[in-house]
C-alpha cells in the first residue's frame, strides 16, 4: 500500500526510489533468512562473511527486480493515466514471472502469490490461473485499499474496492468449497514412505545409514519408498560394490525405491558427465535415472567467465529429459531440490502420466529454518492437482494433496526418520489443461495499459458561444 500510494501521487524519480526500497524489503524479509544460513554451510563461508555477502547479494537483487517494476511505474504515470486496481494487479503478476526469467538466480523468489499458502481458500485460485492469479488478487486488494485511502478519492474509487472485496469472497468462498471437497475423504490410495537419514554432513550420508534407517516393518505393502537428495553420496554407474548391495536390498524389501544422489553418464564426446540425480530401482529389475535439468547457479553450475570454482563447489551437468517412472500401478514424476519452483516442469510431467510428483531435498543447507521448496510443493500441488511426496533429509518431509494440504508431515530431531503415508487422489486442474493463459491476458493488460491516453478536446456545448 505505502508503494502504491507514493506510486500513484509523486513524481517519477521518487516513485522508482520507492520501487527500489519495496524490492529490496521484500527480499531481504523472504530470502534473507534461508540464505545466510546456505552461504555458512553449502558455500562454506565464515559466518563473519556470510552476512556481508549474502546482504550485498539481496541488495543487487532488489535493486535489479526494483528497477523493473519502477520503470513500469513510472511510464505508466507518463501516460497520463491512474494507476487502476486491474493495471497494477496485472502488472505484478507479470513482474514476477519476468524478473524470474530475466535475472538471475532465475529462480522464483518472493511472490507474493506465496504469501497466502496457508490460506488454502485463496490458494485454490491457483488451479485455475497458476500461482500468478493469487498474486494478482492480493496486488488488488492493496491497490483498492490504498485509493480508498486516498485524499478525495471519489465514489468510483471506493466502487473499485467493493468490486474487489466482492471478488475476494467469492474467490474465497469457492475456494473453501473445493477444499472441503477434498477433505470428504481420507486418502485412500496406494502408501509411500519417505525416509529422512537426518545426515549432518556429506560424510554421514552413507549407504548403510540408508539401509538401516529402512526397516521393512516400516516399508510394509508401500508401493514406493523414497530417499532424499544426496542420499547417496556414490556413484551407483561406477561403484558395483554398492550397486550390487543395493539391488539386493530392494528385491529383498521387494518394493520399489527412488533415491537421489549421484549421477554419470558418457557423453558423445567421450567424456564423462556427473549429475544431481534421481536412481529408480524395481526389484529385480534395473535401473532408471533423472539427471536434474534445472541447475542452481553457482552452487550447480558455475559461470565460466569466473574461472575456476572455490574448492568447496563441484559443478554438474544438467540433464535433458523429464523423468516419469512407474511401479506397482502408480506412475510418479521426479524433480530435485529448486526444479520444483518451476510450474512448466510440474505441467509437463502431469501431462506426461504422472499422478504424483517426488521432490527429493537436502534441507540441512538451511539450518534450522523453513526451505522455501516447501511453500512450492504446496503451490505446485493446487495448480496440478497432482500430490506432491517431498522427501527431505534434515528438513521437513511431507505428502501434500492437491488442496495444498499437508496431510503427513514430519521432520527427524537429529535421528534418521521414516514417514508413511497413502497417496491422495489427484484431481484435474483447468491450469494443467490451458496452461500459461493467465499470464499473456495479464501482459496485454500491462502493455496497453503503457499507452498513453488520448487528450479530449473540451467543446463548448451548442448555444453558448464561443
Amino acid at each position: 500500500m505505502p508503494l502504491l500510494a507514493t506510486a500513484a501521487r509523486a513524481a517519477p524519480r521518487h516513485v522508482f526510489a520507492a520501487a527500489l526500497a519495496y524490492a529490496v524489503t521484500v527480499l531481504a524479509v523472504d530470502v534473507a533468512p534461508w540464505l545466510l544460513p546456505t552461504l555458512e554451510r553449502y558455500f562454506r563461508f565464515d559466518p563473519a562473511a556470510a552476512r556481508p555477502v549474502g546482504t550485498i547479494a539481496v541488495v543487487v537483487t532488489g535493486v535489479l527486480y526494483g528497477a523493473l517494476l519502477g520503470g513500469a511505474l513510472v511510464l505508466r504515470r507518463r501516460t497520463g493515466r491512474p494507476l487502476g486496481i486491474l493495471w497494477c494487479a496485472a502488472l505484478w503478476s507479470v513482474w514476477e514471472p519476468l524478473r524470474t526469467a530475466l535475472l538471475p538466480p532465475h529462480f522464483p523468489l518472493s511472490f507474493l502469490g506465496t504469501s497466502q499458502a496457508a490460506v488454502l481458500p485463496m490458494l485454490q485460485v491457483a488451479s485455475v490461473t497458476g500461482i500468478a492469479g493469487v498474486t494478482a488478487l492480493v496486488v488488488a486488494a492493496n491497490a483498492a485499499l490504498a485509493q480508498a485511502l486516498l485524499p478525495a478519492s471519489g465514489r468510483h474509487r471506493l466502487a473499485g474496492a467493493c468490486a474487489v472485496a466482492v471478488v475476494v469472497l467469492a474467490a474465497a468462498l469457492w475456494g473453501g468449497q473445493r477444499v472441503a471437497r477434498m477433505s470428504a475423504s481420507p486418502p485412500e490410495g496406494p502408501r509411500i514412505v519417505l525416509v529422512d537419514g537426518a545426515a549432518a554432513a556429506a560424510g554421514e550420508s552413507t549407504l548403510e545409514r540408508y539401509l538401516a534407517a529402512t526397516g521393512s516393518a516400516a516399508v510394509g505393502r508401500a508401493a514406493l519408498v523414497v530417499w532424499p537428495e544426496s542420499a547417496l553420496t556414490l556413484d551407483l554407474v561406477q561403484d558395483a560394490a554398492a550397486w550390487r548391495r543395493l539391488g539386493a536390498f530392494v528385491d529383498e524389501l521387494g518394493v520399489p525405491l527412488a533415491a537421489g544422489g549421484l549421477g554419470s553418464a558418457v557423453t558423445d564426446g567421450g567424456r564423462v558427465a556427473h549429475f544431481n540425480s534421481v536412481h529408480f530401482m524395481r526389484p529385480r529389475h534395473g535401473m532408471l535415472s533423472y539427471h536434474k535439468r534445472l541447475l542452481v547457479p553457482f552452487a550447480e553450475a558455475w559461470p565460466a567467465a569466473l574461472g575456476a570454482p572455490p574448492p568447496a563447489i563441484e559443478p554438474v551437468a544438467a540433464g535433458r529429459a523429464l523423468g516419469v517412472f512407474g511401479a506397482n500401478g502408480l506412475r510418479f514424476g521426479a524433480l530435485i531440490c529448486f526444479e520444483i519452483t518451476d510450474a512448466a516442469s510440474v505441467r509437463a510431467l502431469v501431462r506426461a502420466g504422472a499422478r504424483l510428483i517426488v521432490n527429493v531435498n537436502n534441507d540441512v543447507w538451511f539450518g534450522t529454518g523453513a526451505a522455501p521448496q516447501l511453500v512450492w510443493a504446496r503451490v505446485r500441488a493446487v495448480e496440478s492437482g497432482v500430490p506432491v511426496a517431498r522427501a527431505t533429509n534434515g528438513g521437513t518431509s511431507a505428502v501434500i494433496d492437491p488442496a495444498g494440504r499437508a496431510v503427513a508431515a514430519a521432520r527427524a530431531a537429529g535421528r534418521p526418520a521414516v514417514l508413511a503415508s497413502a497417496i491422495p487422489e489427484p484431481v484435474d486442474t483447468l491450469y494443467v489443461r490451458t496452461g500459461e493463459v493467465f499470464l499473456p491476458a495479464c501482459l496485454l493488460v500491462v502493455l496497453a495499459g503503457l499507452r498513453p491516453a488520448r487528450s479530449r478536446r473540451v467543446t463548448a456545448p451548442p448555444g453558448t458561444g464561443g
